[in-house]
């Protein structure tokens, strides 16, 4: 299987032009993304993401080490042919029309003009905005602006879409159409390099996923391995429990105090349940008491709170 996307060494500083201090957005990140795979890169805001995108696509350059595409500097424009890409914010000149931002794309990805409008058709049909293709860019919802730029990155067919935020500004609907539409794309064969909040749709999506912090890389996890890396636990939520608070305290040692209730978790069923019967012969009020399945979302969580 080739590397279709690598960053070596990568290193992305930043020097103040008033105070001439620099700043390190992104270090030393070792990162291969397989082809036809799709792959989720998370973080904080302000962890590296979007700097890291736009080095890949060629926006800017790193300050040290190196960017690939198919094992092609992504600085050559020749292997930028092969991407498609949605910014974070996509910006488009609000007086032109929805299908001249896709036909402007499809002439610089050098498509025959005799396949343009076909072309375009095909994209905005895709994305479901082909009711508004005559309509002006300010005229249109920031959804129906993000699907007419994932129309434009769907021109030509990539080998490999890179995706800021895709899901910003949609409804539930437009979420789930584009989920599909992504998932559709990988059963084809086309590598996805997603960044995205929305923990729930990476989870869905993306086969394996790196997770950053401050700039540093913290981990690579393929997700079929969640739940051996994360198996899930017991929760339990009391209040009123000032008379055992040292017994239940002692059968963990995650627990924690906030708005007069007692939180604390469990990797065991037998001492879940222990602590459940003390809080219950106790007469403290149980307010929940469950168990929580390991999932993206707490293996994130987990990553970003270690230092």
């Amino acid at each position: 299987m080739n590397n279709a996307i690598e960053f070596k060494n990568f290193f992305y500083a930043y020097q103040s032009e008033w105070t001439f201090r620099s700043k390190t957005f992104v270090n030393d990140l070792n990162l291969v993304v397989r082809e036809g795979e799709s792959f989720g890169f998370l973080g904080h805001n302000g962890a590296g993401k979007t700097t890291s995108i736009k080095c890949l696509v060629g926006l800017t350059k790193p300050t040290k080490g190196e960017v690939l595409i198919f094992g092609q500097s992504s600085r050559n424009p020749l292997a930028r042919k092969d991407i498609g890409f949605v910014p974070e914010q996509p910006y488009f000149y609000d007086n032109i029309k929805a299908s001249e931002v896709v036909e402007m794309a499809a002439v610089l990805k050098g498509l025959p003009s005799s396949e343009i409008r076909n072309e375009v058709a095909r994209v905005l049909a895709k994305v479901k905005i082909e009711h508004k293709s005559n309509a002006r860019l300010r005229n249109l919802s920031k959804g129906q602006v993000q699907r007419v730029a994932m129309a434009q990155a769907l021109v030509g067919n990539p080998k490999i879409l890179i995706l800021d935020e895709p899901f910003s500004g949609l409804d539930p609907i437009g979420r789930k159409e584009f989920a599909d539409l992504l998932f559709e794309a990988k059963k084809n064969g086309t590598t996805i390099f997603i960044s995205s909040h929305i923990l729930s749709d990476i989870e869905f999506l993306c086969d394996r996923v790196a997770i950053m912090k401050q700039g540093f890389l913290k981990g690579i996890f393929d997700l079929k391995e969640l739940p051996q890396i994360l198996p899930g636990h017991y929760s339990l939520k009391i209040k009123n429990y000032s008379q055992i608070e040292n017994q239940l305290i002692a059968l963990t040692n995650n627990f924690n105090n906030q708005d007069k209730f007692l939180y604390l978790t469990f990797e065991q069923k037998d001492i879940a349940e222990r602590a459940l019967r003390l809080s219950v012969d106790s007469g403290a009020i149980v307010e929940e008491f469950r168990f929580v399945h390991g999932g993206l979302e707490e293996l994130f969580l987990q990553q970003t709170n270690k230092s």
